[in-house]
């Protein structure tokens, strides 16, 4: 397995009950991973001169131990690139469970009952484990059950749970280390975050309409957003070194008499030789045919490789332009200028370009960034209602994940954007391309903490699957989803109820969905599984912990999640 993600882990702690395998596989990670082995119990008893036995009996002994427990685990995090293995009650403390967090990874193995009372029968006599004496009781499956069920939620800490029952030596090292790695990004996302409260948005004071400059290890644009944009586009693009002599405008063909003109009159006056391909409008067109069909066109025009393709329109519109200028000539620039909700706040950000195929949605494509992105609040009148309000779950959604202000200032001021207003508008977009732009320059191809903008995904993927992409939109499902997942983040002790409420009153402010439709739950499992993000057929979520700040990488029992979708059921 590639370790490289744990460079920059101090620490891989292990809980778990006793005789789970601590400390057998401790040492083997350690080993694997040349790093240094640290034993809890034995580091306490080579201090004290005293077996862990010899302590408990003495008077007040479990407190006193208790005592030595707690300092030596802070004693043992001076060092970085260990394993420690703790002692089976160390979680019982509320400030050993802080200091394991702040550590690094935590993972608990985890054991049945009856496995975890034949190996204390098959273990040799330590008068050091006090454990033992559990077999002497009348019935030591009730105790160890008691005491297991007891310790359940305090086992929640963990970035990670191995069930070492049933599995090779070498199974339990590598779900350890794959755990280690979610552990990792977990960390990264935090910090992440940190830095986010103090984002400095890369802004030119001379010009107040843009957003953030985004930059990537392949790619340096700028992000605009404001009213009346479309005029200034030729000239932004010229600002910006797109240098070549054709602009190739894709448009979405419902947009001609709004603003093909204003558009093709801004591109001229820039000094580029422009002509318009008409994309019909719908999914239906976000196909190889449709791509194929832009290829020809730019074939005919004789269009070279610094000659521009602008994407006008929507997100279908975006992933299809962006597809044929991310594969012709090996790669030409890319302009875009989404005109909804849902392409401002999410789609036109990020390189993520695609087409569909007849066994699934956005499966062929690539990560090609653009080279600069111009969102036009004014396109938003031209929208439906229900086009206009789904594209705004996207927007929610990365207020839950990333900025509470955010979130507060959308609850604050949801009639106004409702209604349109230019400067309501202009800030939560702004803030919201500043946000994904930020993580999109952290992570550029989702392989790490840009899996946070996931959130609502696991379910609002699964449900357009099962629907054929037909009878729901993507923000309505990702508002489902939403729910779906916040619920789970309550369930899981992450998220406080009243965020919960919040989440879901604003969602319905918007007339958002919050109620699945009838649907067959076993497709929608399969479909869960079957997702582009899913992991060799597990399902990663993303979960609350408040508003404003997410957890990725999250495992969730399938008959919990079930639970919850019957629940929710129209």
């Amino acid at each position: 397995m590639n370790t490289d993600m744990l460079d920059d882990l101090s620490a891989i702690t292990l809980i778990g009950f006793s005789y789970t395998g601590k400390t057998t596989f401790g040492q083997d990670i350690a080993k694997y991973l040349g790093w240094k082995f640290v034993d809890i119990d034995q580091e306490i008893e080579a201090g004290a001169e005293k077996s862990i036995h010899e302590i408990f009996a003495e008077q007040n002994g479990e407190s006193r131990f208790r005592i030595l427990e707690n300092q030596t685990l802070k004693n043992v995090y001076v060092d970085t690139q260990i394993v420690v293995a703790t002692g089976g009650g160390a979680i019982l403390d509320p400030e050993n469970r802080e200091t394991m967090a702040e550590h690094g990874a935590v993972i608990c193995l985890e054991s049945n009952t009856e496995t975890i009372v034949k190996r204390l029968k098959s273990a040799p006599d330590d008068p050091s484990q006090p454990i033992r004496p559990l077999l002497a009781h009348p019935d030591p499956h009730k105790t160890i059950n008691e005491l297991k069920s007891a310790r359940q939620k305090l086992y929640s800490i963990a970035d990670w749970t191995v069930h070492t029952d049933n599995l090779s030596q070498d199974e339990i090292l590598e779900a350890i280390l794959y755990g280690a790695q979610i552990a990792s990004r977990r960390i990264k996302m935090g910090t992440l975050l940190e830095q986010q409260h103090e984002l400095k948005i890369r802004k030119d004071p001379d010009n107040q309409n843009l957003a953030y400059t985004v930059i990537t290890d392949t790619a340096t644009y700028p992000i605009y957003v404001g009213s009346n944009l479309i005029s200034s586009l030729g000239s932004k693009m010229r600002a910006q070194g797109v240098t070549g002599q054709k602009a190739s405008l894709v448009l979405d063909a419902a947009l001609i008499p709004l603003y093909e003109s204003q558009a093709r009159d801004s591109l001229n006056e820039a000094g580029y030789e422009t002509d318009v391909f008409h994309l019909a409008s719908g999914e239906e067109s976000k196909n190889l045919n449709s791509v194929s069909s832009i290829y020809d066109w730019m074939v005919n025009r004789r269009v070279e490789r610094t000659d521009p393709v602008v994407a006008l329109g929507g997100g279908v519109v975006g992933d299809t332009a962006g597809y044929a200028a991310a594969t012709y000539l090996r790669g030409v620039p890319l302009i875009q200028v989404p005109t909804s909700t849902l392409a401002m706040a999410d789609a036109s950000i990020g390189g993520k370009t695609a087409v569909d195929h007849a066994q699934g949605k956005n499966l062929i494509g690539a990560f090609y960034q653009p080279s600069l992105v111009l969102a036009d609040i004014s396109t938003l009148r031209t929208l439906s209602s229900r086009a206009l309000r789904e594209g705004f779950a996207e927007v929610i959604k990365t207020a839950l994940i990333l900025d509470a202000d955010l979130f507060e200032f959308i609850e604050e001021n949801a009639s106004a954007l409702l209604n349109l207003e230019e400067e309501p508008l202009v800030h939560v977009f702004s803030r919201c391309a500043s946000l994904k732009g930020w993580i999109v320059s952290q992570d550029e191809k989702e392989n790490g903490v840009r899996a946070v903008l996931n959130y609502g995904h696991t379910i609002g993927h699964a449900l357009e699957a099962i629907t054929n992409y037909t009878s729901i939109l993507h923000g309505e499902a990702v508002s489902i989803g939403m729910v779906v997942a916040g619920e789970l983040s309550r369930r899981h002790d992450l998220l406080p109820s009243k965020d919960l409420d919040r989440q879901n009153k604003l969602l319905q402010g918007f007339d958002l969905p919050t109620k699945l439709p009838e649907f067959d739950m076993n497709a929608m499992l399969e479909a869960m599984t079957l997702d582009k993000k899913s992991r060799g057929g597990s399902v990663r979520w993303v979960l609350l912990q408040h508003i404003g700040e997410a957890l990725t990488d999250q495992s969730v029992d399938l008959e919990e999640v079930q639970q919850v979708i019957r629940n929710l059921k129209e």
